[in-house]
């Protein structure tokens, strides 16, 4: 899971899916996140709880430019496109606006929980682990890493120095992951993803 993906999917396998869940990716997440937010965070949070209608995927890239800055900086323009159209959905009115439910920032500028209050669930977890953190990471501090290591040391870690979106599209995050999920069996280079296509929900691209 990534971000918000991680800190359900770290909360399921070291609670009440502790017995199903076998292995656990967790990119640029942690069990402190749910709860301990800082300022400058809640503030980019907040941003995104009032997501922009906009016209093209142009727009919507600036917008995700604007945001995300200083982590885009190291994003080729490919990257940061393809980053905003699988980021993208079209509305029925022809508009487009990021991909994700608004309503689902909102617990997030309410938490008051501690930050220690879900490392529980993370000590708890028998899953095989494996932890991918950015060097630039503002929802996986170093602090916050070092402490998940020393409660599972066993845990497998890739430190990237791609930006926080969950690209994975180099050949060690993607080798890694392949050996992790598929024991036993070769991985040989990268997966093969298009950088963006012309997708019928989007129309046309072109000014990307």
């Amino acid at each position: 899971g990534t971000s918000l993906g991680g800190m359900l999917g770290i909360i399921l396998a070291g609670g009440p899916l502790r017995d199903r869940i076998t292995h656990l990716i967790v990119h640029n997440a942690c069990p402190g996140n749910v709860g301990a937010i800082s300022e400058t965070l809640r503030d980019k949070i907040a941003y995104m709880a009032n997501p922009p209608r906009v016209e093209n995927l142009t727009e919507l890239k600036e917008y995700y430019r604007k945001l995300w800055t200083p982590s885009v900086e190291n994003m080729t323009e490919e990257e940061l496109n393809r980053f905003t159209v699988n980021s993208a959905q079209r509305l029925g009115d022809g508009e487009t606006m990021p991909s994700y439910d608004p309503e689902c920032i909102e617990p997030l500028l309410l938490s008051e929980v501690p930050a220690d209050d879900h490392y529980e669930f993370w000590e708890n977890i028998t899953a095989n682990l494996l932890i991918i953190r950015s060097s630039d990471s503002i929802f996986l501090p170093l602090e916050s890493y070092q402490q998940m290591l020393s409660l599972q040391p066993e845990a497998e870690k890739v430190d990237s120095d791609q930006p926080h979106f969950p690209l994975i599209d180099s050949s060690l995050e993607t080798r890694t992951i392949r050996e992790f999920l598929i024991e036993g069996k070769e991985s040989n280079g990268s997966i093969d993803l298009p950088l963006y296509t012309n997708d019928p929900k989007f129309g046309p691209i072109a000014d990307l």
